[in-house]
């Protein structure tokens, strides 16, 4: 019997930015021929999959607190968000969203507690944190591992979540070396307890942003860009799920699926500007010293997000998608969020999720 052909991959964007297009994730997924049962007889969904009601992002520790404070600043304002932690000093920075301060009823007034104290805290709180995911569709983590209130609570989090059934990524990022071997074994512990708790852990290593600063930076500037480059990829992945109106964009209930068990995935991020601005960061996000020298070519999957100026033409476009697909292998799984942006001044970016 002859096998039903699939979707071609290559120059997909030639067909026009506008049309109506097939999901553009893992065209060995489906036959063509279920490409087009897709979504009959359904309404047609206004927003993403998630709507602005649906996802939420947890900021765990004080490095949560800290990206989300910068996704804010940023201008960042469609997700919920949840600060959960230990030291109220920290969650009084925070000042928008829902707070759950971390303190056994009988240990009240304390800053930083250990591992048992805080499962002891999350058990108290659990009513609290399950009627505040209720509804939510997808919850992304965002954590710093190494110390104790990310480490210990995190897997907490996405084990109340997964108990209701809500979608659950983590973003971490993992500690310099220079933090010492303490601090990195249980980093690797807490990595260890959210990949059995996760659908899908993304991990950003501390280091690897070196190279990326422009200029001799003091700690706090380091640290500042560390949380900015977390918020990208916050920034990418709702995205992804929830799409802008005029996106093109894989379909998110495969998202879900190509990202579900994920236990290592990898973030590139590059900007470009000038001509051809969308291949330069195309070409910088598959270069990024985040990936750790990941061999793009071995990855099961890679998610795409770029956006750029209104006047990019769509022959740039193209060849930025061109060299991207060239650069992982025929069975990879490609998912796409592309759309244009009027803030971008003569600039193009991109963050592209290995997994």
């Amino acid at each position: 019997m002859q096998k039903e052909k699939l979707w071609p991959r290559r120059d997909f964007l030639q067909m026009g930015l506008l049309t109506v297009l097939p999901p553009l994730v893992s065209p060995g997924i489906l036959p063509r021929a279920a490409w087009r049962d897709l979504g009959k007889g359904q309404e047609p969904r206004q927003q993403g999959f998630l709507s602005q009601e649906k996802v939420q992002i947890a900021g765990i520790g004080g490095a949560g607190g800290r990206i989300l404070r910068h996704l804010r600043e940023s201008g960042f304002k469609k997700a919920r968000d949840i600060a959960i932690d230990s030291d109220s000093c920290d969650l009084d920075g925070v000042k928008r969203g829902e707070k759950v301060y971390l303190q056994p009823q009988r240990k009240q007034g304390c800053c930083h507690l250990p591992a048992p104290l805080l499962r002891q805290a999350v058990e108290e709180r659990r009513d609290r944190l399950v009627a505040l995911l209720h509804g939510t569709k997808s919850l992304c983590i965002v954590t710093g591992l190494g110390g104790d209130t990310g480490t210990a609570v995190s897997p907490l989090i996405a084990q109340i979540a997964k108990a209701q059934e809500i979608f659950t990524l983590a973003l971490v990022i993992l500690p310099f070396p220079f933090e010492g071997p303490r601090r990195l074994q249980k980093a690797e512990e807490g990595l260890l307890s959210l990949r059995e708790q996760a659908d899908c852990l993304m991990v950003i290593p501390a280091h690897g942003i070196l190279p990326l600063l422009k200029k001799p930076a003091n700690l706090r500037e380091t640290f500042h860009t560390l949380d900015g480059i977390a918020a990208q990829a916050l920034e990418a992945l709702y995205d992804a799920f929830s799409p802008p109106e005029d996106a093109l964009s894989s379909e998110d209930y495969f998202l879900e699926m190509a990202l579900t068990g994920s236990t290592d995935a990898r973030i590139g991020m590059g900007r470009g500007t000038g001509k051809d601005s969308p291949l330069k960061a195309v070409q910088a996000a598959l270069s990024s010293p985040l990936l750790e020298h990941r061999p793009v070519k071995g990855a099961r999957g890679a998610l795409l997000h770029m956006s750029w100026e209104k006047k990019t033409t769509l022959e740039e476009i193209n060849t930025a998608a061109a060299v991207f697909e060239n650069a992982l292998s025929k069975e990879s799984q490609l998912l796409w969020v592309m759309s244009d942006q009027p803030d971008r001044r003569n600039e193009s970016r991109a963050t592209l999720i290995l997994f």
